[in-house]
């Protein structure tokens, strides 16, 4: 994916290429590949409307083919990208439909991600911030995501650095 950040046009013209060849070809979870990439090219070049709208359809795509996993990655994408955009209330949403897939069928890391990006989203000094943020890291501790847990524990400090 690291050729989306040297030739925007390229990447563009390639990934509305693979969306209209799926679309032709009758090949749903190809088209919602395509909507992904294209996605990312459309919040690079500061049109994150239509990035979001982009993962949307993908989603849709994904749920037609009971493909969960990948919808449930979208949830997670339109969740980082209200986050960007400062939309609390649409990313707590978003990864608020996402954590209970992960808890449905097992998923501790994106369970762990989902809290603890929902952590995040609350004012430092909100004790929801606390509570999300420690949920997740004591998942991380118990089946050894360090990455993650860096993470979380970062958003437990600063809950403890506003008190």
């Amino acid at each position: 994916e690291h050729y989306l950040y040297i030739n925007n046009d390229s990447a563009l013209i390639s990934a509305n290429l693979a969306i209209q060849f799926a679309e032709q070809k009758n090949l749903p979870k190809e088209k919602a590949r395509g909507l992904l990439i294209r996605s990312k090219v459309m919040e690079q070049i500061g049109q994150p409307d239509n990035a979001i709208e982009d993962v949307v359809k993908a989603e849709k795509l994904f749920r037609d083919v009971q493909d969960e996993e990948s919808a449930t990655k979208c949830l997670n994408i339109q969740g980082n990208y209200h986050t960007r955009q400062d939309d609390q209330k649409e990313a707590i949403k978003c990864y608020t439909q996402a954590l209970t897939y992960y808890r449905k069928v097992e998923n501790h890391k994106g369970e762990a991600g989902c809290l603890i990006n929902t952590a995040y989203l609350y004012p430092m000094e909100d004790i929801q911030r606390k509570n999300l943020a420690s949920q997740g890291i004591a998942i991380c501790r118990e089946y050894g995501y360090d990455d993650f847990l860096a993470v979380g524990l970062g958003a437990l400090s600063a809950y403890y650095f506003a008190l």
